[in-house]
């Protein structure tokens, strides 16, 4: 139960850690985003520019896009094995259900 418990709080760790990486990146993208705008915004009439900066921005959310979709399944799949094994945690002492659920 204990190496369980161990196991899932280091995985927990690690996922705040990452999450705390896909709020950085995030922010780092508005902030340089509102940048671009307040550089160009006297020549926003240009479609290249305003393509250019439209073309940036797909690429760039898509990749924020993936880090939440990982992040998302990091969380079920942490989830569904802490749930088959909360029999384990509940009642740790028990030599018959000392066995972790992978």
């Amino acid at each position: 139960g204990v190496a369980i418990m161990a196991s899932v709080i280091s995985v927990i760790s690690s996922i705040m850690s990452s999450l705390q990486d896909l709020y950085d990146m995030e922010k780092e993208f508005i902030t340089k985003r509102g940048q671009l705008e307040v550089q160009y915004v006297p020549n926003f009439e240009c479609s290249t520019i305003k393509d250019l900066i439209m073309a940036c921005d797909a690429n760039k959310w898509d990749d924020i896009e993936v880090g939440w979709r990982t992040m998302m399944r990091a969380v079920i799949i942490v989830h569904s094995r802490l749930a088959s094994n909360m029999k384990t945690l509940r009642t740790p002492k028990e030599k018959r259900l000392h066995h972790m659920s992978l």
